[in-house]
Parts: structure tokens; C-alpha cells; sequence
């Protein structure tokens, strides 16, 4: 699979790393894109484009699902994605600023904070 260098001014310096599962890698990097690596090999499996700035990973053992937004005021925009396929099933744009997001503890909905206090219930997820 071959792809395409992202155009991007920003860097590809690794932000965070998260274990998306047993198998496979996810790294946030300051050009805005997600990237899957496979565990053993370390071969480049995807890369998931679409934020404008700086994303942060939402993750959840319970669910199929992983969520990806933008943690900066200007893109208040939240991504659903396939663990297994790393497809985006759904985008979610909201009237105001990402703070943080969180699974509920039955991976069947996913919710906001600010100041670590409840502020919205984005969306029922379908499992």
C-alpha cells in the first residue's frame, strides 16, 4: 500500500502513542494526522487525515470504536472510526470547543467535559 506524503507545514514528530489493540499502534503527530502501525513489524497500516488541528485519541476497550477530534478552538470536530478497519463511520460537529472526551464505562455512548465535569452527551453508539 502506497501513500501519499500529506501536505502538511507541521511537523511529524510523534505527540502521543496509544495501543489500539493487540496488534496494531495509533501515534498522534503535530501535522494533524493519525497514523496505525502494526505491533510486530512496525509497518505502516494507515493513516487517518481529516482534522485541521493538533488530535487528541479517545479510546475505549469495550467498544469497536475509537474517537479522534481536534483539541483546538477552530475545528470542534469529533471522528468515529472502525478499530478493525480504520474506516470513519461518523463525524460529529459541535457548537462549541472540544475539551475533552470520554466513553461511558459500556462503551455505548461518548460524552465531553470541561473542567472535568459533565458537559455533553454527544451520541449513542451502535455496537
Amino acid at each position: 500500500m502506497q501513500y501519499e506524503k500529506v501536505k502538511s507545514n507541521g511537523s511529524t514528530s510523534m505527540e502521543g502513542c496509544y495501543l489500539l489493540d493487540d496488534n496494531q499502534i495509533v501515534t498522534t503527530c503535530f501535522d494533524n494526522v493519525v497514523r496505525v502501525y502494526d505491533v510486530k513489524s512496525g509497518k505502516l497500516l494507515h493513516r487517518l487525515t481529516g482534522h485541521k488541528t493538533s488530535v487528541t485519541l479517545a479510546l475505549s476497550g469495550v467498544t469497536p470504536y475509537f474517537l479522534t477530534y481536534g483539541s483546538h478552538a477552530e475545528e470542534n470536530c469529533i471522528f468515529l472510526w472502525n478499530k478493525v478497519t480504520c474506516s470513519r463511520v461518523a463525524t460529529f460537529t459541535l457548537d462549541e470547543r472540544v475539551n475533552t472526551i470520554h466513553w461511558s464505562d459500556d462503551g455505548t455512548f461518548f460524552y465531553t467535559t470541561i473542567n472535568g465535569v459533565w458537559e455533553h452527551k454527544v451520541a449513542e453508539v451502535i455496537t
